[in-house]
């Protein structure tokens, strides 16, 4: 039985046959080959590019997340975080005190999925993520910052664990001009679109109400970690809220009486 004009061999490369066939057309079929592998390659890295956390919180669909802030907690609130059957998917919570500004992200069972730690004496506002319960930077996630000190409305460089030298972010956040406390995120420089937040604006009668609660509505695209999206939307909110309390006072009772003020936002 004749082969075809070319076929691959077991270690994966293709070869002639003593078919009568031209040079071109092996070097043809050796390029489609070639091209088929690639594209599919192109593909892994394109479903794998929004795993920061675990592949487990990719999924092939958009998810969308509903995400409750309490209103009258400090600036580094409770966050409660469910999909939009109210199914609980997440909660942050902030540890008792200490010299690090942190918070902790859960899943629905309680466990530690990353650990939120504000970086002290940086020139740019500067938070590291962690792995779980940890704060080691043998496992450091991420590494999120502001992209300049003056800034209006709020946009954060996003740095990889892998990226040290921190010259070229992996993602970027950007507040939404005019739409306050709504942002965007993006892969790279602007590349892709990866996630949305939008905050629901507060009634006259919620806003002068003691269980006021802020609400969000994030769209996590096909494909990109929802976790690290959900931790990265809560840090935005608490950098974003900081552009308002420029002043600083001891102890959380009065970032929580300042963040108290802040209904309209």
């Amino acid at each position: 039985m004749n082969k075809p004009p070319c076929h691959i061999e077991s270690d994966g490369h293709w070869k002639q046959d003593n078919t009568g066939k031209t040079n071109l057309e092996v070097r043809t079929c050796g390029n489609y080959i070639h091209q088929k592998k690639e594209k599919e390659r192109e593909r892994e890295r394109e479903e794998m590019v929004g795993v920061i956390v675990d592949p487990s919180f990719c999924v092939r669909d958009r998810v969308e997340l509903a995400i409750v802030r309490d209103n009258l907690a400090s600036v580094y609130g409770n966050y409660v975080i469910t999909d939009v059957n109210g199914n609980l998917l997440f909660q942050v919570k902030k540890p008792g005190f200490g010299f690090h500004k942190q918070m902790i992200l859960l899943d629905g069972f309680g466990s530690p999925v990353v650990t939120m730690r504000e970086k002290k004496l940086s020139w740019l506002e500067k938070w590291k993520v962690f792995r779980g319960g940890s704060t080691e930077e043998s496992d450091l996630l991420y590494t999120l910052k502001r992209s300049s000190i003056f800034q209006i409305p709020t946009k954060l460089d996003v740095f990889s664990g892998l990226n040290n030298e921190e010259k070229t972010c992996d993602f970027k956040v950007i507040g939404e001009t005019g739409n306050d406390r709504s942002c965007v995120a993006y892969a790279g420089e602007y590349d892709a679109i990866v996630a949305k937040m939008q905050h629901k604006k507060h009634t006259w009668r919620s806003a002068f109400s003691f269980s006021a609660k802020d609400n969000f509505l994030v769209t996590v695209n096909e494909n990109v970690d929802y976790a690290f999206i959900a931790s990265l939307v809560v840090l935005f909110d608490v950098m974003d809220r900081k552009l308002e309390q420029p002043v600083k006072a001891g102890g959380d009772w009065f970032e929580s009486a300042l963040s108290g003020m802040s209904f309209f936002r």
